[in-house]
């Protein structure tokens, strides 16, 4: 699985190498594909959805959308700090 970071940096890394002509796109694939997009993208859906399940049945959540990732980063913060997890989702997908 590759992370939000790790695909952006892909993106970022293949497209210096293009416009400063040390890479071709004619012989050579690139590091994301669309496959890749897709599964970061269902990856981070379905993440979002079951935090937010989460987030649901915590003491008095609020309607909005700044609260909810608010307690995202706190929750996961606070993982890393408890060293459970890396930079991932609050909920294990697999």
């Amino acid at each position: 699985m590759v992370t939000a970071r790790e695909f952006a940096k892909g993106i970022v890394e293949d497209r210096s190498r293009v416009l400063h002509g040390t890479f071709s796109t004619l012989n050579s694939r690139l590091s994301s594909s669309r496959g890749d997009l897709e599964n970061l993208a269902m990856t981070l859906v379905r993440a979002s959805a079951l935090e937010l399940d989460l987030y649901l049945l915590t003491e008095s959540p609020k309607d909005d959308v700044e609260a909810f990732l608010s307690w995202v980063k706190e929750i996961r913060q606070r993982r890393i700090a408890e060293k459970k997890i890396n930079v991932r989702p609050v909920v294990d997908l697999n």
